[in-house]
C-alpha cells in the first residue's frame, strides 16, 4: 500500500529552512503485484512547471512502468528566452529491458512528434543497463548520453544503470558537464547507511538556464506501439 502523503512530508521538510521546492507525482504505474509512482521536485524560485504532465499512452502494455512527461521552464530575466524543456522519467524492467528500451526508442520519436513545440525532449531515469546497451535508442543518431559507460551510478559501486539522454542536435543548452553524486563521500556515510537510503545514486547534468536555438526538426512518425 502507498501512503500518498510522504513525498508532501519530504518536501515539507526540505523547505523548513525557506526553500521553495515543490512536486509533481503520477498515478500509480505497474502491475497488480507491483506498482510504483514518478516523481519531479523542482525549485521553484529557479523553474516552473508549465503543465502537469502526462503518462505516455501504452495500450498494448509494452512497458510496466510507462514513463511521466512534463514540461519546465527556467525561471531568467527574460521568459522569452529561458530554457524550455519536457523531461520523460524512466524505469526499465531488469527481466525485460531489451524489449523495453525498443519500446523506448519509439516512445521517444513519438514524443518528438507529439511535442512539436518542444524540441528539448530528456529521457531520464533507471534504464536497468550500460549505454552500450541500449540498442535501438542509438539508431537515433544525434541521441547523446550525459555519463559514458563505466561510470558507476549504483550504491555498489558495480553497475552503470542510470542516466540522462537527450537529442544534441536540439539540446544546445547542455554544458558538457555531468555526473554521480557520491552519496557517502558527501555525506560521510558507510556503505551501509547509504544503502539504506538508495541503492542508486543521484546523477545530474548541467544546462543553461537560456534557450539556445536549434534549426526546426523534421516530422517524425507516430507512435502506435506493435
Amino acid at each position: 500500500r502507498h501512503d500518498q502523503t510522504i513525498l508532501e512530508q519530504f518536501v515539507r521538510m526540505i523547505n523548513a529552512d525557506g526553500s521553495r521546492y515543490s512536486y509533481v507525482i503520477s498515478t500509480l504505474l505497474g502491475t497488480d503485484r507491483y506498482t510504483e509512482q514518478y516523481a519531479y521536485i523542482f525549485d521553484t524560485r529557479r523553474v516552473e512547471l508549465l503543465d502537469k504532465g502526462f503518462v505516455v499512452p501504452d495500450p498494448y502494455n509494452l512497458l510496466q512502468r510507462e514513463p511521466m512527461v512534463c514540461r519546465f521552464r527556467t525561471r531568467t530575466t527574460n521568459p522569452a528566452e529561458a530554457f524550455t524543456f519536457a523531461l520523460a522519467n524512466v524505469h526499465t524492467v531488469p527481466s525485460n529491458t531489451r524489449s523495453e528500451l525498443t519500446t523506448l526508442y519509439e516512445i521517444y520519436v513519438w514524443l518528438k512528434s507529439y511535442m512539436h513545440e518542444e524540441d528539448d525532449i530528456i529521457l531520464l531515469g533507471d534504464f536497468n543497463e550500460p549505454p552500450r546497451k541500449y540498442g535501438q535508442l542509438w539508431q537515433i543518431q544525434t541521441l547523446a548520453a550525459a555519463l559514458p559507460d563505466g561510470v558507476f551510478t549504483n550504491t555498489s559501486q558495480s553497475a552503470s544503470y542510470d542516466n540522462i539522454l537527450f537529442d544534441r542536435q536540439y539540446t544546445l543548452e547542455y554544458t558538457g558537464k555531468a555526473g554521480v553524486l557520491d552519496v557517502e563521500r558527501a555525506f560521510g556515510l558507510t556503505r551501509e547507511q547509504a544503502m539504506a537510503v538508495s541503492d542508486h545514486l543521484p546523477v545530474w547534468a548541467a544546462f543553461t538556464a537560456g534557450e539556445r536555438r536549434a534549426s526546426q526538426f523534421a516530422n517524425q512518425p507516430a507512435w502506435q506501439g506493435r
